[in-house]
């Protein structure tokens, strides 16, 4: 047997994502279920999606998704970062 993680089922998750369009109109609900699902699919212990302004050359964490923690997102939720300034945010 392999150490390797199990490959996420696409299908699946394409379909939770699909759910949670359908069911909200509120953007920040439909990431955080993005969030959520796709840190559950690859087993990781985190994910955080970024809006990128590329006019400004700028990302803002828009949504995060931690799976053992007290604090549900980051102090940096909704801070716009330079990229000019800050390149590392661009990883």
């Amino acid at each position: 047997m392999s150490d390797l993680p199990r490959a996420p089922d696409v299908a699946t998750l394409a379909s939770d994502v699909g759910l949670a369009i359908a069911a909200s109109p509120d953007l920040e609900e439909v990431l955080a279920v993005i969030a959520r699902r796709v840190a559950e699919a690859l087993g990781a212990e985190q994910c955080q999606i970024q809006e990128y302004d590329a006019a400004a050359n700028t990302v803002t964490p828009v949504a995060f998704w931690q799976r053992h923690t007290e604090r549900p997102e980051p102090e940096s939720m909704h801070k716009t970062f330079s990229l000019a300034v800050e390149p590392e945010e661009r990883a």
